[in-house]
């Protein structure tokens, strides 16, 4: 496991976690964000270690953030389910675009992303900064209207 993928689990999740914080208006957005970022953090480099980016990391992922957001707000309600899986899915999409975006710019297969350290980054810091616009245009719309 490299720097650069510790620098980009890093990311993530602390987007993830300040994202769900804010969205929820919780009391203690820090302490939440602190909490459930250092969790997911780790749960994310141990899957990275072992080269395992599937189904059980993104479930442990939302049941992670799921469960805080249960203990922080004392409810549990659709919202509480539904706007974790949906920024989940927002991670996947912001994912793909980017892989689609830099396979497109360099004329590449999909398969020749990981092979090219260079390419790899550069398709992992757009998908931050897709998830990163995206979770400030999705927060911006949950603030202003009611859903």
């Amino acid at each position: 496991m490299t720097y650069f993928t510790l620098f980009i689990n890093f990311i993530e999740v602390f987007l993830f976690s300040g994202f769900i914080a804010y969205t929820f208006n919780l009391n203690k957005k820090i302490r939440y964000t602190a909490i459930i970022g250092m969790i997911n953090y780790a749960i994310t480099n141990i899957s990275s270690y072992y080269s395992y980016d599937g189904v059980f990391l993104t479930i442990a992922v939302l049941l992670v953030t799921i469960f805080g957001l249960i203990i922080e707000t004392k409810t549990l309600n659709f919202k509480i389910l539904f706007i974790p899986i949906i920024y989940n899915i927002i991670i996947i999409l912001c994912t793909s675009i980017s892989v689609e975006i830099v396979t497109y710019i360099f004329s590449i297969d999909i398969s020749e992303i990981f092979l090219n350290s260079t390419i790899y980054y550069i398709a992992c810091i757009l998908s931050k900064i897709l998830q990163l616009i995206l979770s400030l245009f999705i927060y911006i719309v949950l603030d202003k209207y009611v859903i």
